[in-house]
């Protein structure tokens, strides 16, 4: 029997999870891709460490669509020199017509685009400050804009700049073309791909979502069991107003689920965790499936029981099998992490009620529970009494690992106010 080793996936990310009943302290399984290292003068606890390994199309058996990266910040002493040096500058635009000026500006204030040391003589900024917009016009389908910048000596304002913006025409995709596919159709491909940029209001070329967009192309291609199934970097053939997208494609081949081994579990046993798996030996090798289980279901059973940092790894070993079917055994190392309790929870915001804790499922001493926290939310939005509250974006979490605490604090803003 001729054995295949494939490289191993390393799939590792952070869950937020794990049992009451075993836990002894506590923080919260945060759902937020944020890491952030706090300041040594704080004294606060710091937000959780979630890990998610970087997976790429390429890399992975699983299907879990890749996630903004996690960055690591920490804190360092303002530079008040550079401050001063670094002062607003006053935008205006010129030649925009279809392009949302308020976007515009927004993606400018990210990059710190609005200010600069100098702006006389500093061609550097109007370079660099130009191929932003030019960067931004491409998002929208603008492949071939124009961008010139200069100081707006009219204005009488010695720090006020303009850009002269030409859009030109919109490529629009005409194609989806597709080269070494053999099992899967070119329309079947074309359709699913087309399918996905649609679900973003896509009709151009757009690198980030056609980029998205092939990764869940070749998750689809994985749940059919194409496990090493690989898609390359389009290639662009472009009219004036139209592009075709030509991608390349290495399907792989067709494999079945055989052993699965399960390492480094203490709270679930590995036999109840294999239980739970919706695996089955000689079936086809389904990655969505298999994502699902540890990224989703295994993720939430955690979750609910206070273990936030769990993690898990995947070993794939390919091998052909009996009558020449392919076999994917398949090795998850469990990382559980430590359990957490809530310290508190703490409401921001002006003008709140004094009754908040009674709506939430989750209070100070008890074991974290991903699952009751969000229902808890649920409550406050269904209360009436507040703007929407997304779970992520409108809490901050802050954990202490030594205790094994976490505190959250919930952002409210009032309706009418």
């Amino acid at each position: 029997m001729t054995q295949r080793v494939v490289t191993l996936f390393a799939i590792t990310f952070l869950l937020t999870f794990l049992p009451a009943s075993v836990c002894t302290v506590a923080a919260q399984a945060v759902a937020v891709n944020r890491l952030v290292i706090p300041c040594e003068e704080e004294t606060a606890p710091g937000r959780p460490t979630l890990k998610r390994g970087v997976v790429t199309a390429e890399e992975t058996v699983a299907t879990k669509a890749p996630e903004p990266s996690t960055k690591t910040e920490k804190c360092k002493p303002e530079n008040r020199e550079s401050v001063a040096a670094d002062q607003p500058v006053t935008l205006s635009f010129e030649g925009l017509i279809t392009i949302d000026e308020t976007e515009l500006r927004k993606h400018l204030k990210e990059k710190r685009a609005d200010r600069t040391a100098e702006l006389t003589g500093n061609s550097a900024y109007f370079e660099s400050t130009s191929q932003l917009i030019k960067e931004f016009l491409l998002l929208h389908g603008y492949r071939h804009a124009t961008v010139a910048g200069r100081p707006d000596q009219a204005s009488g304002n010695p720090r006020a700049a303009t850009f002269l913006i030409n859009e030109g025409a919109r490529t629009s995709i005409a194609e989806y073309r597709f080269e070494g596919n053999r099992v899967f159709s070119t329309a079947e491909l074309a359709q699913n791909i087309s399918e996905c940029m649609t679900k973003y209001r896509i009709d151009y070329y757009n690198p980030e979502v056609l980029d998205y967009c092939k990764y869940q192309l070749a998750n689809f291609v994985r749940s059919r069991g194409y496990l090493e199934a690989k898609f390359g970097e389009p290639a662009l053939e472009e009219s004036p107003a139209s592009v075709v997208i030509t991608i390349p494609v290495n399907e792989g081949a067709s494999y079945r689920f055989g052993e699965i081994r399960i390492e480094g579990s203490s709270l679930f046993s590995p036999e109840k965790l294999k239980a739970m798996s919706p695996l089955r030996k000689g079936e086809l090798a389904d990655g969505e499936k298999l994502s699902k289980w540890l990224y989703e279901d295994l993720k939430k059973l955690y979750g609910e029981n206070g273990y936030i940092q769990y993690t898990a790894e995947v070993s794939p070993e390919y091998k052909s099998g009996k009558d020449k079917i392919d076999v994917v055994d398949l090795e998850i190392t469990i990382d559980e992490g430590r359990c957490f309790k809530v310290h508190k929870i703490k409401f921001a915001g002006e003008q709140l009620p004094d009754n908040l804790e009674s709506l939430m499922l989750i209070h100070g001493c008890d074991v974290y529970n991903q699952s009751l926290y969000e229902k808890s939310i649920d409550n406050l939005n269904n209360s009436g009494l507040f703007e929407f509250v997304d779970k992520d974006k409108d809490a901050d979490f802050r954990t202490s690992e030594e205790e094994g605490l976490i505190e959250i604090t919930i952002k409210l803003k009032r309706k009418g106010q």
